[in-house]
């Protein structure tokens, strides 16, 4: 198939059928099949060659988002915690110790560099200011929007 962005590989995904010892899984087997078909598809568009379907079907080049569970067992060059306050991370609210080693399995993910961010009007740190203690007694700099930070 050729488009204005170039050539496309085409899939005729509706062809796979569900054959099988997989007929006992039904629905939720529909369901995946489904969505390998929607996002084999995705992957196809716009691409000129199958190396660039599969690298898209990989997610080369793409940024993961996860949750701290998923990411047991994983590392990246660079961690970004998005809202490191209380209504964000809830686990610490019920049970400080396992919150304090969640945190602890999610920060130890990153190989190089870790980003925490935080804003005033979205929720309070009371509940994670140990995590704040912790991270200042370890040196991590804090960056202030509009205030010049030390290099």
């Amino acid at each position: 198939k050729t488009s204005s962005h170039g050539t496309s590989i085409k899939l005729p995904c509706q062809r796979i059928e569900i054959r099988g010892e997989f007929t006992a899984y039904g629905e939720w087997y529909e369901k995946v099949l489904h969505g390998f078909c929607e996002l084999l598809q995705e992957s196809c568009q716009g691409a000129s060659c199958w190396k660039d379907v599969f690298d898209r079907f990989e997610g080369v080049n793409d940024i993961p988002l996860m949750t701290i569970h998923k990411s047991k067992g994983l590392e990246f060059h660079t961690v970004l915690f998005i809202g490191l306050d209380d209504s964000s991370f809830w686990s610490i609210q019920d049970d400080r110790e396992g919150g304090l080693q969640e945190f602890f399995v999610a920060f130890t993910r990153a190989k190089d560099r870790a980003f925490f961010t935080y804003c005033q009007n979205r929720g309070t740190r009371r509940k994670v200011d140990e995590i704040y203690q912790l991270l200042n007694q370890a040196g991590v700099t804090r960056i202030t929007p509009g205030v010049p930070s030390l290099p």
